[in-house]
């Protein structure tokens, strides 16, 4: 979802380092984990949070559920070495030029499940595909959202001041800026220590710099933290009732029913960008593949 000139602005280390603590820390799996096999050796192991991992760790020879939970890994594939070439060939003759994160990793699934059905390749869980719906989801919820030349906000408030927000404009082609706090503090004006009341100056000074909000998310850093790591249904719901959790400028009569969709998609939209920016190419499946077969085969 985000541009290949994503442009980044407005952040200081404290605004990256608050982001860090909120949105870094994923109690439930996710990414994948592959694992190269030459005979009963493992040559090679990667996960896509992780990066590469020791090859002789035991658990990389067993059973591929137990190595995806070892690893916080939502889905795991093992292939043989002598199998790598017939992916990647596979794989370069599907994508196309322009195709982004997330149809390159359709691809990619399909290319490992055609295999896994052939016998020649491990997978966990056996159908990879399942694991992109709710992301698809998510996205087509985020393109009704955030429309093309409008703009998400994050606020995080702490001790009744903005300990660090984010701001995602969307271009024609993706999220085009990501846009920190720095700017938007000293534009806010005074802050009254309420963050439900100085949440809608934070809005009005990151419209003025970056551009009219689709949708703004804004909570002190201990709900953010909370809901972040609660699974429950209705969490989100409950926050936005109790106020612990702003929508703006979306009315409360949607906010409350919406609101778990709308602000776990935009927790999605926070944590693709994070990870492109924060871990790099092994969020893309194309640079993942040259990360493992590429060197050291």
């Amino acid at each position: 979802m985000l541009t290949d000139d994503v442009r980044v602005e407005e952040f200081d280390a404290s605004d990256w380092m608050a982001l860090a603590a909120l949105f870094g820390d994923r109690p439930e799996p996710s990414g994948g984990l592959i694992v190269i096999r030459d005979g009963s050796r493992v040559a090679k192991a990667v996960s896509t949070s992780r990066g590469r991992l020791e090859p002789g760790d035991p658990a990389l020879r067993g059973p591929l559920s137990d190595a995806a939970q070892l690893y916080g890994a939502r889905w795991a594939a093992r292939i043989e070495r002598n199998v790598v070439p017939h992916v990647v060939d596979e794989l370069a003759r599907a994508v196309s030029r322009g195709d982004d994160a997330l149809t390159q990793a359709t691809k990619l699934v399909d290319v490992l499940r055609t295999l896994s059905d052939a016998g020649v390749v491990e997978t966990h869980p056996g159908e990879l595909r399942r694991l992109l719906t709710k992301e698809r989801l998510l996205r087509r919820l985020v393109d009704v959202i955030c429309p093309a030349g409008k703009t998400v906000l994050f606020g995080a408030f702490e001790n009744g001041e903005v300990r660090t927000s984010v701001a995602l404009h969307r271009g024609d082609h993706g999220f085009d800026r990501v846009v920190g706090p720095a700017t938007a503090r000293t534009e806010m004006g005074l802050v009254s220590g309420d963050f439900t009341r100085d949440a809608r100056g934070l809005a009005r000074a990151v419209e003025l710099g970056v551009g009219p909000l689709a949708l703004g998310c804004f909570a002190e850093v201990h709900v953010w933290k909370d809901l972040l790591a609660d699974t429950t249904p209705g969490a989100w719901a409950a926050a936005v009732a109790a106020r612990q959790l702003v929508f703006h400028p979306l009315a409360p009569a949607l906010a409350i029913p919406l609101g778990v969709d709308i602000g776990r998609a935009a927790v999605a939209v926070a944590r693709d960008w994070a990870a492109k920016l924060g871990v790099g190419s092994l969020f893309d499946p194309i640079s993942l593949l040259g990360e493992l077969f590429g060197r050291n085969r």
